[in-house]
């Protein structure tokens, strides 16, 4: 399983767009998704920011045209590469 650090968005960019912002709770320990199991092609997806997993052992692809915010720094992420 790779793992991949998001890219960070600026706010503007956030409000211009047409894609779904999924917020985690402030202060959530762990990550917004995980898979069980073995998955082919699984990644991580963590905060461009401050580098918390928000994505474990999901299939690439299957997360798509949404934007991640992290619960411990705020920052809102891409998962599109």
């Amino acid at each position: 399983m790779s793992a991949r650090k998001m890219r960070v968005m600026p706010a503007v960019e956030v409000k211009g767009s047409r894609a779904a912002v999924l917020t985690q709770v402030r202060g959530t320990p762990g990550p917004m998704f995980v898979t069980e199991g073995e998955q082919p092609d699984a990644e991580s997806l963590l905060c461009g920011s401050c580098g918390k997993a928000l994505v474990e052992n999901v299939r690439r692809g299957t997360l798509v045209d949404v934007f991640l915010q992290c619960g411990d720094c705020g920052s809102v992420n891409d998962v599109n590469p």
